[in-house]
């Protein structure tokens, strides 16, 4: 009944990109140049690193979705005459705008299903926002009205439910990055300062 869709929130761990997260927060603050790492005080620091390293959740805005049903051809197998034919066929796309980081579509929270929802990401130029396509196909027969709309809100319920659960854990990564940017600062503190000369030191 689907088609031109990809499987959602299954090709990478979420738990792995949070890890890739503060693995590159980390070098980040490393990379801040010396001069401007000095001049600036912690707070300065974290509140800057904090802007580049939060994740942003996705949010479905479900109020702006629109629908498109048109009718197409379906290609059968020729089964055991070995003929294949087309019958009549619908196919209804659901187009729902998101905003948020993209790259959550593919990842899978702590808590996910054998049978994660699908369909197609489309990203907008910003990296920020975008749109998710529900594509649905079925022979005209068989793809009634009352068909299309429950196999629709049951898809819609599937994402959101996933939504849901990456929404907790990208709120508990986020609460943790405070704190660790914070020993990070001040580990880099901590090196900058036992590489500056002794008090007494003269140069000789």
């Amino acid at each position: 009944m689907r088609d031109g869709s990809e499987i959602l929130f299954s090709s990478v761990s979420l738990s792995d990109l949070f890890d890739q997260n503060l693995t590159g927060t980390a070098a980040y603050i490393d990379e801040i140049p010396e001069p401007q790492f000095s001049a600036s005080t912690d707070e300065e620091i974290i509140d800057h690193v904090l802007s580049k390293a939060r994740v942003t959740p996705l949010e479905l805005h479900v109020d702006n979705a629109e629908m498109q049903i048109k009718e197409l051809k379906i290609e059968l197998e020729g089964g055991w005459e070995g003929i294949a034919r087309s019958v009549p066929g619908t196919e209804v796309i659901v187009s729902i705008p998101f905003t948020g980081d993209p790259v959550l579509w593919k990842c899978q929270p702590n808590e996910y299903t054998t049978s994660p929802p699908r369909a197609k990401i489309n990203t907008s130029r910003d990296g920020e926002s975008g749109q998710i396509e529900i594509i649905l196909r079925g022979m005209s027969v068989n793809f009634t009205e009352i068909e299309i709309k429950k196999e629709v809100e049951r898809t819609k319920a599937d994402i959101q439910a996933y939504l849901g659960r990456i929404l907790r854990d990208v709120e508990r990564h986020n609460q943790a990055l405070t704190g660790y940017i914070r020993k990070c600062v001040a580990a880099r503190r901590q090196r900058l300062g036992s590489e500056l000369p002794p008090k007494n030191w003269t140069g000789s």
